[in-house]
């Protein structure tokens, strides 16, 4: 009903709308404020009803507030990707790809350098959560340093292995998850050297050129699944610098693209996400996250905003 850019915008409920019985609110009235002071304040004396936090307020917040409800949703296309070059020494062998990621334990890292804020992820994006593999089954991919050890011996390469890790130069929480991924590397047989390079030649040499053994860096800030899948796992894709080609993933990125029916297509949408960390290539070591708490009176709060979605708004309710 009104809008005032950078400031404030107003809605009310449309009674033509397409699902029967939503949205069920009257009114939806979404508040800009810049400044973190003024939105905790305006939270506290219940202003505002939902809010948006940082990663330290969540923290304060929730150590003061041991019961608040809070939600980390994920912000796609955004977090700290890591990838290693299949057709560059030693990431030709398969077995050292996945040594790599085994030894690395991304969760341990997510709590201590991005202050829990953070999801682990194969990357790419997803139109809800059960279309993203579960922690459990991501975890069977990390945190074996004995395996990781193994794969390294199967492999016959004399150690320490030589790598040479690019990392772009996007804030500390970056520079710190790669030198923990390079302290964790050493542990099992491998011989880290990280490279710091500028924004610039990170997005334009490294993340699209492929100038490297093996990034840590953002990802890319592509929303939608085909325009990940098609451009960045397949095997044409513009954007697949990693070097590695299956056939398999192509059929199954190809079927899904063209699935009309959901449930078919969330299978599918899995199974590519299985077969690429397989692969052991690329995955999201800390996944951007928003962070939202409520009070109790909201209810049916479950954002969702994958491919600028909003349509969550109207399952929203206040008693």
């Amino acid at each position: 009903t009104d809008t005032r850019p950078g400031t404030r915008h107003f809605f009310e409920a449309n009674p033509d709308y397409y699902e029967e019985g939503y949205p069920l609110l009257d009114r939806l009235n979404i508040h800009v404020l810049q400044d973190a002071a003024t939105r905790d304040a305006a939270f506290q004396v219940r202003t505002l009803d939902v809010h948006q936090m940082s990663p330290p307020q969540w923290r304060d917040y929730a150590g003061r507030v041991p019961n608040a409800p809070g939600l980390f949703s994920p912000d796609q296309g955004t977090g700290l990707e890591v990838a290693m070059n299949a057709g560059s020494e030693p990431f030709q062998d398969a077995r050292l790809r996945r040594a790599a990621m085994l030894s690395m334990d991304p969760w341990r890292a997510v709590e201590d350098i991005w202050l829990g804020a953070a999801t682990v992820g194969q990357g790419v994006p997803s139109p809800a959560a059960d279309w993203l593999l579960p922690e459990e089954v991501m975890r069977t991919y990390f945190g074996d340093p004995a395996r990781a050890r193994a794969l390294i011996s199967e492999s016959g390469r004399e150690t320490p292995i030589p790598v040479t890790i690019k990392v772009g130069d996007f804030g500390e929480e970056y520079l710190d998850h790669a030198a923990r991924i390079a302290d964790e590397m050493r542990a099992v047989g491998f011989e880290p050297e990280i490279e710091i390079v500028n924004r610039r030649y990170f997005g334009e040499e490294v993340w699209l050129g492929g100038d490297y053994q093996m990034f840590a860096g953002p990802m890319a800030p592509v929303l939608s699944p085909n325009a990940y899948l098609l451009s960045v796992l397949h095997s044409g894709g513009q954007w697949n610098t990693t070097g590695v080609r299956d056939a398999a993933v192509d059929a199954l990125i190809e079927s899904q693209a063209r699935e009309l029916d959901p449930t078919t297509r969330m299978e599918l949408f899995l199974e590519v996400q299985r077969r690429a960390m397989d692969n052991a290539h690329r995955f999201v070591a800390a996944g951007g996250v928003s962070i939202w708490t409520w009070w109790p009176r909201v209810q049916g709060f479950h954002p969702n905003f994958a491919g600028f979605e909003y349509a969550h708004w109207s399952r929203v309710s206040v008693r």
